[in-house]
């Protein structure tokens, strides 16, 4: 395998240290990273960065950053906001979206799960959103072809928050 070209890593750190500007992308799980320290709590949370979901555009980044800031939220304050394997989104996560300022919406059959940044929002976050447009296009392919009759990228799992603003396409949780 050959060694990443100068631009090729310039173009990943630019990435990196925008997605660290905006918070962390992807999905939140409490307690999957261990720390070696006997002097400090071994367990941290986990978002994850889905490759995919890079070449949807800032808002529909802020959007699901948003999205799992909420579960933060509702795992740091002890609130149960999801059932069915964290699938379906109770009012209580409706309302800590709410309060990240996202738009929440009920859909079937996963409840109060489409979320999306309202102008007021992007405005308050105009600064990341900047970061994240001035940073390098770059996402990964999908690793499966779509299945048959299904056009756009590959959902390997299901797909529930709607952010206005930019593809259409669903972030994931």
């Amino acid at each position: 395998m050959a060694a990443a070209s100068p631009v090729d890593r310039a173009a990943a750190s630019r990435l990196v240290a925008a997605l660290e500007q905006a918070l962390n992308l992807g999905h939140f799980a409490a307690g999957r990273w261990q720390l070696t320290s006997p002097e400090q709590p071994s367990d941290r949370a986990e978002v994850l960065v889905s490759g995919e979901d890079l070449q949807r555009g800032p808002v529909d980044v802020l959007g699901t950053l948003l999205h799992e800031a909420a579960h933060s939220l509702a795992y740091a304050r002890k609130v149960s906001d999801t059932s069915r394997q964290g699938r379906y989104h109770n009012r209580r996560y409706a309302t800590l979206a709410g309060e990240l300022g996202l738009e929440v919406a009920h859909r079937q059959p996963i409840g109060w799960s489409s979320t999306s940044v309202p102008e007021l929002t992007a405005a308050r976050y105009a600064e990341a959103l900047a970061e994240l447009a001035g940073a390098p296009a770059l996402w990964r392919r999908p690793s499966r072809p779509p299945r048959p009759g299904r056009a756009g990228p590959v959902m390997p799992w299901p797909a529930h928050v709607a952010v206005a603003g930019g593809s259409g396409w669903p972030a994931r949780c």
